[in-house]
């Protein structure tokens, strides 16, 4: 039933289709009225992207686990969306309909136990987010300029993901909470962040350690519109070998530049880590409309005790940093504005400390 704009009402018959499990009424632009109950207990995947006009979101069934919606459709759920036990993911689309945008999601979604991922994007007045279940292991917001605050997450939290595309008011609180949880982490930012202190210019650095954990940064800047999303990989070099190379992130159609940061480490199959070994990281992206203009590097180190085991030198770098180097980790002074070309005066100058740091042109694959 996709884009059938000439579509108003769905008849109540509907409920009748049991063995249901996919529904898909992405652009029934002028869809009003459905029916309330329908109790399908077969239905796992709902779609209905850009209805904007229905305010009101059926009781489809308590067992869908994909659910598409309009943000206009949160003004008035059902009640049982709290027992959606089964939910898995939730995509959450702005309206084109702009004086409907809303301002603040619900607090229901933290009741969402099965809860894995969440998207939501257009949401341009969006200003905070609330609070999610400790199972969500991937937030993505793209294009909520207004976007400020998010509440911290549990200690109990499985969130692995946290990317924020072209989301430029977000406060200190919030940056630091997005680049410093996850894995794997995006938001805007022009420069490399204090912590990271390993650095260069270009795409790829090299260093020196004896350390197999490390945790990485890269600056992507667009040349030009993006047309479309690309891949960021990175490679690592072991002593002149390949060991590493794979995608680390998915890049979505940034305007300004970002922060693109990931967890990575060697293995024991991937050669014997000597007492001084030569590491380098290259990032390399799949499109010639962005580049990775600055990278850097974080060695994590275990600090061990009778009881635990952490990474402690990582966690606690933040209490060593001066309150300049506090300011340059947490700018959040960003242009909302597409700005194409590089800013040289924000870079930094490329130190780091290896003997003579390789930095190699992009190359896109």
């Amino acid at each position: 039933m996709t884009d059938c704009q000439s579509l108003e009402e769905i008849p109540s018959t509907f409920g009748n289709l049991q063995k249901l499990e996919w529904l898909e009424m992405d652009g029934c632009i002028n869809l009003q009225v459905v029916p309330t109950h329908f109790n399908l207990a077969s239905l796992e995947m709902v779609n209905m992207m850009e209805c904007s006009k229905l305010r009101k979101f059926p009781d489809f069934s308590t067992n869908t686990t994909d659910l598409t919606i309009t943000d206009t459709m949160l003004e008035e759920l059902p009640n049982s969306i709290e027992r959606w036990s089964r939910l898995e993911n939730l995509n959450i689309y702005g309206s084109l309909e702009v004086f409907t945008d809303i301002e603040k999601l619900p607090d229901w979604i933290k009741s969402l136990d099965a809860l894995n991922e969440v998207s939501i994007t257009g949401c341009p007045k969006l200003a905070s987010l609330p609070e999610f279940p400790d199972s969500l292991k991937k937030l993505v917001v793209h294009d909520c300029e207004s976007l400020e605050t998010l509440i911290s997450f549990s200690s109990e939290s499985q969130i692995r993901k946290l990317y924020f595309f072209n989301c430029f008011k977000l406060c200190r609180e919030a940056r630091r909470e997005i680049a410093e949880l996850p894995s794997l982490a995006c938001l805007p930012g022009r420069t490399v962040p204090a912590q990271f202190d390993h650095q260069a210019l270009g795409n790829s650095l090299t260093i020196r350690s004896d350390h197999k954990e490390f945790r990485v940064c890269a600056v992507v800047s667009p040349k030009q519109k993006m047309e479309e999303e690309c891949e960021l990989s990175c490679r690592i070099h072991l002593n002149g070998c390949l060991i590493v190379s794979g995608i680390v992130h998915n890049v979505y159609r940034i305007t300004t530049k970002h922060l693109f940061i990931s967890d990575c480490n060697i293995l024991e199959e991937d050669g014997c880590l000597e007492q001084d070994n030569e590491i380098s990281f290259e990032f390399i992206t799949s499109s010639e409309d962005i580049d990775v203009i600055e990278c850097g590097v974080r060695i994590l180190t275990f600090e061990t005790d009778e009881s635990e085991v952490s990474y402690g030198s990582y966690e606690s770098s933040l209490e060593e940093m001066s309150e300049d180097d506090d300011e340059n980790l947490y700018d959040n002074e960003f242009c909302a504005e597409p700005v194409y070309e590089d800013d040289d005066e924000n870079l930094f100058d490329g130190s780091n400390e290896s003997d003579e740091p390789s930095v190699k042109r992009l190359k896109t694959v």
